[in-house]
C-alpha cells in the first residue's frame, strides 16, 4: 500500500506540480526515511506524534548524541517534504487527513552568506578562462560563461543540447526551476564561446547534449553536474582565487554584478535572475550599490582588458 502511494506521490511531483526529478527525488528519500522510522508502521496511519518523535530524532541523533544530528536546514527541508506528502494524500483521498494538525515550529536555519565572486574577481576569472588553450579548455569555456555570464543553474546548463541554442536570435530554450520552459538571452560573447566548442565537436543530432565528456576512448555521454562542479572548483584553484566557489557561486556572482550597476532597477534584475519573487533579487542588492536584450547587450564585456 506504501509503495504504490509513494509511487504516485513521484508522478503527483513530477507531472502535476511540474518538480525536476531532482527535487522529487529529495522528497521522496525524505519520506522514505520518516518511513523507515516508523519501523513498520503505515505512512496511512501516523499521528501527529510519531512526526514530533521523529523530528526529535532528526535534530539529536539516533543515538542521543548529536553525532550524526541533521541541521536545521536539513530537518527544515525533511518535514517540509513529509507535509506535502500528506498533504498530497489528503488531497488524493489515500487518507482522511492530514496527521499534521498544527504547525510544527522548528529552529531556523542559520543565514549563511551564498559565496560568489566580487565584480573584480569575476572579471579576473572570466579572463582568465578565456586564454586557456585546448579541447576540453573551449568546452569548460564556454560553460562558465553560461553559469557566470547567464545566470544559469547547474542542472539547466546540463540538460542544454545543441537546439537549445539560437544562434540567430542569441538565445537559450530550456526547462527551468520548477518545469518552466525559459527563453534566455545572450551575450554575443556567450555564444560565441559556444559556437568555439561546436567547431571542434561537431554535433550531427540537434537533440544531442551540447557538453559532453568522454568516458572512455571511444565513448562519450552528457556531462553530468559532479563534472562541472570539478571544472569549476579546478579553474577557480588555478585562477588563484581563494575562495570556496561552485557552479551556483557563479550564478550568484552574476546577481552581484547585475546590482553592482547602479543603474539597473531590481525588477530587471529578477527578470534575469528568474526569481519567482523580488524579495529573492533583494538579497544582492546590499552586495552592490544601487535588462531584455538591449540590456544584455550594453553590458562590459567581462573577458576584455581594459
Amino acid at each position: 500500500m506504501d509503495e504504490d502511494i509513494l509511487k504516485s506521490f513521484e508522478g503527483y511531483l513530477l507531472n502535476e506540480k511540474g518538480r525536476s526529478p531532482l527535487t522529487a527525488k529529495n522528497y521522496l528519500v525524505s519520506v522514505s526515511l520518516f518511513q523507515r522510522y516508523l519501523m513498520g508502521q503505515s505512512l496511512t496511519k501516523v499521528i501527529l506524534d510519531n512526526i514530533r518523535g521523529f523530528i526529535l530524532i532528526l535534530q539529536t541523533g539516533t543515538d542521543g548524541t548529536g553525532k550524526n544530528k541533521h541541521s536545521a536546514s536539513s530537518v527544515q527541508a525533511i518535514v517540509s517534504a513529509i507535509g506535502t506528502f500528506y498533504n498530497f494524500a489528503t488531497e488524493k483521498k489515500f487518507i482522511a487527513a492530514s496527521p499534521i494538525t498544527c504547525k510544527i515550529n522548528l529552529p531556523a536555519p542559520k543565514h549563511k552568506e551564498p559565496s560568489f565572486l566580487d565584480p573584480e574577481e569575476l572579471s579576473k576569472f572570466i579572463k582568465f578562462v578565456d586564454k586557456l588553450k585546448g579541447r576540453n579548455s573551449i568546452r569548460d569555456c564556454a560553460i562558465i560563461h553560461l553559469l557566470a555570464q547567464a545566470g544559469m543553474r547547474l542542472r539547466e546548463v546540463v540538460s542544454l543540447n545543441k537546439n537549445s541554442i539560437n544562434f540567430k536570435t542569441r538565445e537559450a530554450k530550456f526547462i527551468g526551476k520548477g518545469g518552466d520552459e525559459v527563453i534566455l538571452s545572450l551575450h554575443p560573447e556567450i555564444t560565441d564561446s559556444i559556437k568555439k566548442w561546436i567547431d571542434i565537436h561537431p554535433i550531427a543530432d540537434p537533440s544531442s547534449a551540447l557538453f559532453v565528456t568522454n568516458t572512455s576512448r571511444f565513448k562519450i555521454r552528457r556531462i553530468s553536474p559532479s563534472n562541472i562542479q570539478h571544472i569549476v572548483k579546478t579553474l577557480v584553484g588555478k585562477c588563484g582565487i581563494t575562495k570556496n566557489i561552485h557552479p551556483h557561486s557563479l550564478r550568484h556572482s552574476y546577481g552581484t554584478w547585475l546590482a553592482s550597476n547602479p543603474s539597473t532597477e531590481p525588477v530587471v534584475i529578477q527578470g534575469l535572475m528568474r526569481h519567482r519573487s523580488l524579495a529573492t533579487t533583494t538579497k544582492y542588492l546590499h552586495l552592490g550599490e544601487k535588462r531584455s536584450k538591449t540590456v544584455i547587450d550594453s553590458m562590459p564585456r567581462l573577458g576584455e582588458e581594459k
